[in-house]
């Protein structure tokens, strides 16, 4: 994995070199825990990418520089750890808002702690904590509501991302985002090889929904 400084979106104003970035942000809300000094602390995640994070904690912030443990919950495979470096930090209310360097090798592939769920060998959508199976036909949704799905469907494909077997995306996976592609009124993107890919789309899609979003 290349090494890249990472900031998060959620404290700086939007970077116009985000589209031509290796690893694309892309928007999550995964339960998470960092941990430094000995201090642990609960958050969510605002966005992710395979070389950082950004990170809403609820309480006070290591400061930039320290090394911390982060601990997400994936939505399939459970609690995974990594390693990473403070690179922003800001106060957010009674909480911290933190821009998480992930350390180079530190998304290597940990050993799940609940069975594998998402490939089932029958296309079936993968289920994601916090979205329902979606009917095939549905009256127009309000734009925050499409944005949620993308941030469900975000956490599932970092996931199959960072902890992954490197295999192909499902049908109903890639699907799945054209389906979100025509809510949004986006052009349809093409079936993604893998996941790394996957997230470029989900990052072009959130994009695109925020430029409406501003509209």
């Amino acid at each position: 994995m290349a090494h890249e400084t990472y900031t998060s979106p959620s404290t700086l104003p939007p970077d116009p070199q985000d589209e031509r970035r290796a690893h694309p942000r892309i928007p999550t809300e995964l339960g998470v825990l960092v941990e430094w000094s000995g201090r642990r602390v609960m958050g969510v995640t605002t966005d992710s990418s395979e070389a950082g994070l950004g990170v809403a904690l609820r309480g006070a912030g290591p400061e930039v520089g320290r090394e911390v443990s982060v601990r997400l919950n994936l939505p399939e495979a459970g609690w995974h750890e990594l390693g990473g470096v403070i690179a922003h930090a800001a106060p957010n209310g009674d909480g911290t808002l933190l821009g998480v360097e992930l350390t180079p090798g530190a998304v290597a592939p940990s050993a799940p702690t609940g069975p594998p769920t998402t490939r089932d060998g029958r296309g079936r959508r993968p289920r994601v904590r916090g979205s329902r199976a979606r009917p095939k036909q549905r009256e127009a949704r309000p734009l925050h509501e499409i944005l949620a799905e993308l941030r469900a469907l975000g956490g599932y494909v970092y996931e199959q991302a960072i902890v992954g077997d490197d295999a192909a995306p499902t049908e109903a996976t890639n699907t799945w985002v054209t389906e979100l592609a025509a809510e949004l009124g986006a052009p349809p993107p093409p079936p993604a090889a893998d996941y790394p890919a996957l997230m470029r789309q989900l990052a072009e899609l959130h994009r695109f929904a925020k430029r409406r979003q501003g509209d």
